[in-house]
């Protein structure tokens, strides 16, 4: 892509919407987003779109219907967010893209449209933005090793210059969600995630994260397949992409954050209840999204950490339901559960409160306080038996994939 055009998408005021379409491999044009000059966004599907037999509705905040639309508030609909970099993935775009290298340069001179235009088209989820309704612009970053992005990664993170030949490779691996350093890479034929400790934290939270998702697997949890790796002097977490059917094709995603915009949740910290009462109407199966939400919950107090953000959930979507994906973001805190008694298990303070405080959400996701505490029991033994194993796995210098 030559500057003068990246210049030009950086001020982009309006794009165009692909979709994967379920089971497609090609994707289509759905619909037109434009950004006025009070800041505030319209979008429409495009006619072509709505008269396909298979056509499906972006998200559940964006409804099929004819014409253009006013999106509420100042920002994109929840929907078309998630189809946006994240934090990470917006300083690197700053910084490889304009020449912007310091952590907040120019945060604010890159509207939502442009960063979509920017990113590469191998993001998480089934969106894609781009400038033509009639051509596609893949936008994949070249093969390049894993260590080499890894470099280039750290590089980023610590405001220096990047030589040519990786800039590219690593703004189009950065089309994903989240803060922290990552990059979306193929391994093996394998969409994965690979995530790098950051310059402050290069290696605890990366071990701290695979021994909660290893926890997490013995104990059942549905998570994605995942693997520990070393290159050189760091780690790297490599995480299977669950956003890709077998074939290849992307499944469409929406975020806890755009459902729970959808029932104008409440601003206080909201609970994995409050996901559920937004994701009820769309659920595929009502009964299992709530046990597994409260298996979830409870899973993250008794690694003695408070529930992760209620927001950060993700569901698939298939136009008509959703249901959640394999859980990620299952850190370990800086002390790991050793006792035998369900109370000590939680490192914290108020450690038998928190168990009484999970066990007090239950009826909040229709379960029974005896069947509550059946899976909080069989939850700890599963912490209990496999802790160990579990620790001396994330130490070793080369961990085996995990299943």
């Amino acid at each position: 892509m030559t500057t003068t055009r990246i210049h030009a998408l950086s001020k982009a005021s309006s794009a165009f919407i692909w979709v994967w379409l379920p089971s497609e491999t090609q994707p289509v044009p759905a619909g037109r987003l434009h950004r006025g000059t009070d800041g505030r966004h319209d979008f429409g599907y495009m006619s072509d779109y709505l008269e396909r037999s298979n056509a499906i509705a972006l998200g559940p905040d964006l409804p099929l219907a004819q014409g253009m639309r006013s999106l509420p508030g100042p920002g994109l609909t929840g929907t078309l967010r998630d189809a946006l970099p994240g934090a990470w993935g917006r300083r690197v775009t700053r910084a490889l893209q304009l020449g912007q290298h310091d952590a907040d340069a120019g945060a604010d001179e890159i509207g939502d449209i442009a960063y979509g235009l920017l990113a590469g088209t191998d993001g998480i989820g089934a969106l894609s933005f781009q400038a033509s309704a009639t051509s596609f612009e893949t936008r994949i970053a070249p093969g390049v090793e894993l260590e080499a992005l890894a470099e280039a990664a750290r590089r980023t993170e610590q405001g220096l210059s990047l030589p040519g030949d990786l800039a590219e490779p690593l703004v189009h691996a950065v089309a994903i969600g989240g803060t922290s350093p990552k990059v979306l890479v193929n391994i093996k034929g394998r969409s994965c995630i690979a995530k790098f400790g950051n310059s402050r934290d290069p290696h605890d939270a990366l071990r701290a994260e695979y021994m909660g998702l290893r926890l997490a697997q013995l104990c059942h949890i549905d998570v994605p397949r995942f693997e520990l790796r070393r290159l050189g002097d760091r780690l790297v977490l490599l995480v299977g992409r669950f956003d890709r059917e077998e074939s290849g094709a992307p499944r469409a995603m929406v975020s806890g954050q755009t459902l729970l915009d959808l029932i104008k949740a409440p601003s206080r910290e909201v609970c994995h209840g409050d996901v559920f009462d937004a994701a009820a109407e769309w659920a595929r199966e009502p009964e299992a999204l709530r046990r597994e939400l409260f298996r979830r919950a409870a899973f993250d107090s008794l690694l003695g950490r408070a529930p992760a953000p209620a927001r950060s959930h993700t569901l698939f979507w298939t136009g008509q339901a959703v249901e959640l994906t394999p859980a990620l973001g299952l850190k370990l805190p800086n002390c790991i559960p050793h006792g035998v008694h369900r109370a000590t298990a939680l490192c914290v303070p108020d450690g038998a409160a928190r168990v009484t405080q999970v066990l007090d959400m239950a009826p909040g996701f229709g379960l029974e306080p005896d069947a509550a505490a059946v899976m909080l029991d069989g939850l700890f033994e599963g912490i209990r038996q496999h802790h160990a194993a579990v620790a001396s796995e994330a130490e070793v210098t080369q961990t085996r994939p995990a299943a």
